[in-house]
């Protein structure tokens, strides 16, 4: 879908609107719309603390993969296929109460 918003590109179908051209592009119509929120947040200086970031996820990670491996390799699946049956039972029930909105 084509629009007039000067700034916008579009994308396979996808039109992207940077933060500061939603004003101007409020009176289009899209299918769909990414807005580029973080275009001028991230910058260099918060490199180190992005790459603290991804060691901390890694290595928690890895303990988790670690403790989940020890358990299977001692015990059974059916805590585990419990466990995913209740999961399920939780994702209808929100579906079902309308507390989240599903497509």
């Amino acid at each position: 879908m084509s629009n007039s918003a000067g700034s916008a590109a579009e994308m396979g179908g996808v039109d992207v609107i940077p933060f500061d051209r939603i004003p101007s592009a409020e009176a289009e119509r899209y299918d769909t719309v990414v807005v580029d929120e973080a275009q001028d947040l991230i910058n260099f200086d918060d490199l180190a603390v992005i790459g603290v970031g991804s060691i901390a996820a890694f290595v928690s990670a890895a303990f988790a993969v670690r403790a989940l491996l020890r358990y299977v390799s001692g015990h059974n699946f059916k805590v585990f296929a419990w466990y995913r049956i209740a999961f399920g039972f939780v994702i209808l029930g929100t579906w079902y109460f309308g507390w989240v909105k599903w497509r």
